[in-house]
């Protein structure tokens, strides 16, 4: 196992092994004076995606304040990182994570120019395939992790350094959480990976882990030797939610398989909006709103949009 570890740390910074150069990364916000910020949206009607808009259709608030939106066109390939929660607790709702990881790999397609890699997690983070074009080689990396015997887990800790080994993939990042999410040893707290995920232009999408435990009336009742769910539906809802992804806790295993069926359309049907800001920032955070909206036959539609709640700036740029 220490052998194993130790070859994870090696690699988590290289996630992104002969991949980097095939497209810029160019995703990151740049707080340079006049600069522009680069923020992914998804945009839905009556449950269905919205094609065919561009910057007009696109409305942009910087903490209130009207921003130009320079373009808007449709999402290019995204890097795409499962990680994975490995620890004795998780085996205990490997079901979910099965049923989660087999409508990841129907839904998975090459064609569309996505590449992923696959990380697990007990007290730190292991990298099992670096960045990659074939889904084929993600199946047989999950084929291999072997069963953990250590149970509590630096989730933390795991979520950060990811996040943090993702800012130089190219194109869109994408982080999918699939764990029970309850953090035991981490360095990092609450609100330091909060701080993290709102600094990073990395999109998060949970799946939280335990459906058969949702189930039950009286979670502790009858399962007082395992974590408390609620420490990890709080947390994917946080990540989710400041990075403009999703956030799903299934009460029934087949829910984890059609919920990563709908992250994968939902990522094949986002906009990449850019707009210009003014500078120079200071240190904090900038409240973000973005609204879409079309007229058809006259008629004005407003559409939904989903995207991160605003940006953190932890130094002063010119």
């Amino acid at each position: 196992m220490m052998k194993r570890l130790t070859q994870g740390l090696v690699l988590l910074p290289v996630l992104i092994a002969g991949m980097a150069s095939a497209v810029e990364a160019e995703s990151r916000l740049e707080v340079t004076d006049g600069s522009l910020v680069v923020v992914e949206v998804t945009v839905e009607g009556k449950r269905t995606a919205v094609p065919g808009l561009a910057a007009r259709n696109f409305r942009v608030y910087e903490d209130g304040e009207t921003r130009e939106v320079v373009s808007a066109e449709p999402a290019g390939p995204a890097s795409i990182v499962l990680l994975v929660e490995n620890s004795l607790h998780s085996w205990r709702f490997l079901n979910d994570v099965r049923s989660a990881m087999r409508g990841f790999l129907k839904a998975a397609t090459e064609e569309k120019g996505h590449s992923y890699a696959l990380v697990t997690y007990e007290r730190q983070a292991v990298v099992e395939q670096s960045l990659t074009r074939e889904i084929g080689r993600i199946r047989a990396a999950f084929a291999g992790v072997e069963q953990s015997a250590w149970g509590k887990t630096d989730t933390y800790d795991s979520i950060f350094r990811v996040v943090d080994a993702m800012e130089s993939l190219p194109g869109r990042r994408v982080l999918i959480f699939l764990g029970v999410g309850y953090d035991a040893f981490s360095q990092h707290t609450f609100g330091e990976l909060a701080n993290k995920v709102e600094s990073e232009n990395v999109q998060v999408y949970g799946f939280a882990t335990g459906s058969d435990l949702r189930q039950a009336s009286e979670q502790q009742a009858w399962a007082p030797d395992l974590p408390d769910l609620r420490q990890g539906e709080m947390l994917i809802r946080m990540l989710a939610e400041r990075s403009g992804g999703a956030w799903f806790c299934p009460s029934c295993e087949a829910d984890y398989a059609d919920s990563m069926r709908e992250t994968m359309s939902t990522l094949d049907r986002q906009y990449t909006v850019k707009y210009r800001r003014p500078g120079p920032l200071k240190p904090g955070f900038y409240k973000l709103r973005v609204e879409a909206s079309d007229v058809v036959d006259d008629v004005r539609r407003e559409y939904r949009v989903r995207a991160r709640e605003g940006w953190r700036i932890e130094k002063a740029q010119p």
